[in-house]
């Protein structure tokens, strides 16, 4: 009898490598953006680590508004927030997940908006949100408000996967040509925590089922300083380098530094690997 063989069996993925960096750009005195890697919060600085997709972890980046070190609180607010909460939570299905998200971002929202209120050095600040939750054997979550962004990268091709929040997405959606377009800002976003607007709204869907991952698999969680100044052609191009993810991260910050870097640039690759290849 012939023993049977597994060699055709693909083995499943049981960890992500992540890459994090936030540089202030060219043009911007300070960073008002902030990321979140599993329990760290970072500005100014890289990240490299390597978590269990059987372990619970949240990824973000955030995004801060309002001049002066207004943003800076909001977008560490936000996170903080979200680590000592979300991250300490067992969401194991979407409608669990999307009921307790949006609560507590609801809370954020209230809170942030008290401090505006309180405190005139804060007026106008908010953030964007834009993040992944993993918790063991459920599917990774994506929760999104405002224009931060969330790509998928797989089979050589990029895919936006969140949505964004901004009047340019809206008068898109409403069906203006290419040429309409151009009169309309890109950066003028429709939703935000803080940024004195009090209905939030957040979009909260599966990023992706587990049993679909494959090793190799990127996620590219980032702010629009990286998006306004790279095209998404360029990123996948970076993406499809055979470059570490460290290497990917930096030579997009760079491009977009090269293209200008008019704003804060935050950038989170988690890339999906076989454990112990």
């Amino acid at each position: 009898m012939f023993e049977k063989l597994n060699i055709f069996k693909r083995k499943k993925p049981k960890e992500v490598n992540i890459f994090a960096v936030s540089d202030v750009g060219k043009e911007r005195d300070h960073n008002e953006d902030a990321f979140l890697v599993n329990n760290k919060i970072g500005r100014d600085e890289t990240i490299k680590t390597n978590i269990s997709l059987n372990d619970k972890f949240v990824c973000a980046v955030a995004d801060g508004m309002g001049g002066h070190a207004a943003g800076e609180v909001a977008s560490e607010k936000t996170l903080t927030e979200i680590k000592n909460s979300i991250g300490q939570k067992k969401l194991k299905r979407l409608k669990k997940a999307k009921k307790i998200i949006n609560k507590k971002l609801e809370d954020i929202n209230e809170l942030v908006l008290n401090m505006e209120y309180d405190d005139l050095n804060y007026k106008g600040m908010g953030t964007t949100l834009c993040g992944v939750y993993n918790y063991k054997k459920s599917d990774l979550f994506f929760f999104n408000v405002g224009d931060s962004r969330i790509y998928k990268y797989e089979n050589n091709t990029l895919k936006q996967i969140s949505k964004d929040h901004s009047q340019y997405q809206q008068a898109k959606d409403a069906g203006m040509d290419e040429e309409e377009l151009k009169n309309i800002p890109r950066n003028m976003i429709t939703n935000a925590v803080g940024g004195g607007i009090p209905n939030i709204f957040c979009d909260i869907d599966i990023l992706t089922k587990k049993k679909n991952l494959k090793e190799n698999d990127l996620f590219l969680i980032c702010s629009d300083g990286l998006t306004d100044m790279v095209n998404d052609e360029l990123i996948q191009k970076v993406l499809n380098s055979k470059k570490s993810i460290e290497e990917k991260g930096q030579s997009l910050v760079k491009k977009a530094k090269e293209n200008g870097g008019k704003d804060n640039i935050t950038i989170i690759i988690m890339e999906v690997k076989n454990k112990n290849n």
